[in-house]
């Protein structure tokens, strides 16, 4: 993790990473740290109860969403969770959903 082709975002928070794509290709063709990248991101705008929210990644900041609830989160083709007291969000670039508790 301390090698110079580590980016930032993968040292703040290493689940940035897609983990099960770099072990498959580890088994193909041998280990290559440069594989070790964060996921391509898209931006997207979702509107929530305003709140903590906490990521299932224990490494991502919290997120403090202030009244109007106007959140914009950078998703990956995996499903990121998040929770506050109000629910729970689950989102990717194929959408989002937002169940209250």
């Amino acid at each position: 993790m301390r090698a110079e082709d580590i980016g930032d975002a993968v040292r703040k928070d290493p689940w940035v990473v897609d983990w099960k794509e770099v072990g498959r290709k580890t088994v193909e063709s041998g280990f290559d740290r440069r594989r070790i990248k964060a996921m391509k991101y898209t931006e997207v705008e979702i509107f929530l109860p305003a709140g903590r929210w906490l990521n299932s990644s224990p490494f991502a900041p919290v997120l403090e969403i202030p009244s109007g609830g106007r959140l914009t989160l950078e998703v990956t083709d995996a499903v990121g969770v998040w929770v506050s007291s109000r629910g729970i969000l689950k989102v990717s670039t194929s959408g989002w959903i937002f169940r209250p508790w």
